[in-house]
């Protein structure tokens, strides 16, 4: 058989080995799929999915609607557009009974949007729905609040949204806060209260009178850094200010080499250099997952037979692999801001540089880390903003974003290997493609031994 295969060896081990053919065989989809009450899990190529679900649940192929539950909502789709790992849920097409033939529209049970289930739960703990039981009533409120919990985080959210309390600008999801609001590192660290003693007022001067100085040496800048963490991320914590006021605060904070101190301090130390190293780890692994008709994928192979040196492909694949896994779960990079990108990141923190997506594979470009729009650091190459960017949302504890909350929860779960986001607020399918990222890794290594 025809083919082209690449292959690169960096101290023994194949960073990366894809091989491409055009009589390559039709890859498997592995689906979440939910139909009524019941689901189960499909491992099926993408031309028999239809009939391998419309043959377990006795339906009629030309009759069934495929929605993808993402993070509890339903968005209508086919299956050519399924991604390689996917939750959805089928449906029968609405059909016209005999009363809406005759002018009355029949009254059915169906999926209903969550602002309804939200209001339909209220009403019913409020006893304002007749024409039920008690015991109706009961039934009904207890499926509603049996509902898998990322629907149930749907529903609240809602709920809370009708009477918000304003915050102090902390940037969450939104501009209001909430009674009970939840951040990445809420739990990470005991908090107890901020000292009030002279010597921490004297470390903020000193912070403040060193930040004006023209050379400034790293050691004292760390130690500065270390003996106000504390004071500073009880501060952060608690009192949620905005970036620009820990920034007046604590100038020094802001440059790459505190950043990513910052971060060892909250976590250990020692972790950034695990972050970077674990991102070298899963890089072939996350490409070996990538749908061969993927345009990305072309692109890094591009780029990765152009490197001149081993050091240069290896990075090509590590940029590549970053860039790949919003793809694997069908998200937009809102994070990511570059020349032929245009989108309004907010507040939210985001990496900026100036290059176009097809000309960051090589490390010739350095890249801006802003949070609430305000310069938190300059980063070497790109796999430094990303570390730079995971920092942010810790170290300024906020939450990660709407529409790109998967891509950066698999790479806290893969890079960070933290724990902050709860397995109930991932979605079925993301907690899917972290274990076998990481279940692919264990195999190989088991291999060399």
């Amino acid at each position: 058989m025809g083919g082209e295969g690449l292959h690169l060896h960096c101290s023994g081990t194949i960073i990366w080995d894809r091989i491409h053919t055009s009589m390559e065989k039709e890859k498997d989809l592995s689906i979440k799929l939910n139909y009524g009450n019941d689901s189960c899990i499909l491992n099926t190529k993408r031309s028999h999915l239809l009939s391998k679900a419309c043959s377990k649940y006795n339906l009629n192929e030309e009759n069934i609607e495929i929605y993808v539950i993402d993070k509890g909502s339903l968005r209508k789709t086919d299956v050519k557009s399924l991604a390689d790992f996917a939750h959805i849920r089928i449906v029968e097409k609405p059909s016209i009974s005999t009363n809406q033939m005759n002018g009355h529209r029949q009254t059915e049970l169906r999926d209903t949007p969550h602002s309804t289930a939200a209001a339909i739960s209220s009403k019913l703990k409020q006893n304002r729905i007749t024409g039920l039981t008690t015991k109706e009533s009961e039934l009904l409120l207890n499926h509603l609040e049996s509902l898998p919990p990322f629907l149930k985080r749907k529903f609240d959210s809602e709920s809370r949204l009708t009477e918000p309390i304003m915050k102090n600008r902390k940037i969450q999801a939104n501009p209001v806060d909430q009674k009970e609001v939840y951040t990445q590192t809420d739990a990470l660290i005991e908090l107890s209260n901020p000292s009030t003693s002279t010597s921490v007022a004297n470390v903020q001067q000193e912070i403040k009178r060193y930040a004006k100085k023209e050379k400034k040496d790293p050691a004292i800048i760390a130690d500065l850094m270390e003996k106000s963490f504390q004071d500073r991320r009880i501060d952060i914590m608690k009192n949620k200010p905005m970036v620009q006021g820990v920034r007046e605060s604590y100038p020094l904070l802001f440059n790459i080499a505190e950043v990513r101190n910052e971060l060892d301090r909250i976590l250990y130390i020692g972790k950034c250099e695990e972050f970077l190293a674990n991102v070298e780890k899963y890089a072939d692994i996350i490409l070996h997952m990538t749908n061969d008709k993927d345009p990305l994928l072309k692109t890094i192979t591009e780029k990765v037979k152009g490197a001149a040196t081993i050091a240069q492909k290896k990075y090509a694949v590590e940029v590549g692999s970053i860039l790949m896994l919003s793809n694997l779960i069908g998200e937009t990079r809102s994070f990511l801001k570059l020349r032929d990108t245009s989108f309004d990141p907010g507040d939210h923190p985001y990496i900026e540089g100036d290059a176009k997506i097809n000309e960051i594979f090589f490390d010739q470009y350095t890249f801006k880390v802003y949070t609430e729009r305000v310069l938190l650091c300059e980063a070497s190459d790109f796999k430094e903003a990303i570390l730079a960017l995971m920092a942010s949302f810790f170290i300024f504890n906020i939450s990660y974003p709407d529409s790109s909350f998967n891509t950066l929860v698999i790479m806290e779960k893969l890079y960070l290997e933290a724990c902050d986001t709860e397995d109930t607020d991932i979605d079925d399918n993301v907690r899917q493609i972290i274990k076998q990222i990481q279940l692919k890794f264990k195999v190989r290594e088991s291999k060399k031994k």
